[in-house]
């Protein structure tokens, strides 16, 4: 519940939920596997940056995903 007397909007306190929950999907252990620079690291949860990658591929981009697989962080385009 939102509380009246704070100075946050509520979109502002929906990220922050989002940030703080548990993520959706199991991670497993980091393991450096390719010496690829292809990832990077994040405090946010990672089900909200999914969430924006798959946004800005469609919105901005016009790009679909053609795979999302729902028991990883792995998005095909």
């Amino acid at each position: 519940m939102r509380n009246a007397k704070t100075n946050i909007s509520e979109e502002e306190e929906k990220n922050q939920t989002m940030i703080d929950a548990t993520p959706q999907k199991q991670l497993d252990q980091y393991e450096k596997v390719f010496s690829q620079n292809t990832e990077f690291y994040s405090t946010y949860n990672p089900d909200m940056i999914e969430e924006a990658l798959i946004s800005h591929l469609r919105d901005t981009m016009k790009i679909e995903p053609s795979k999302i697989i729902k028991e990883k962080y792995k998005i095909k385009f």
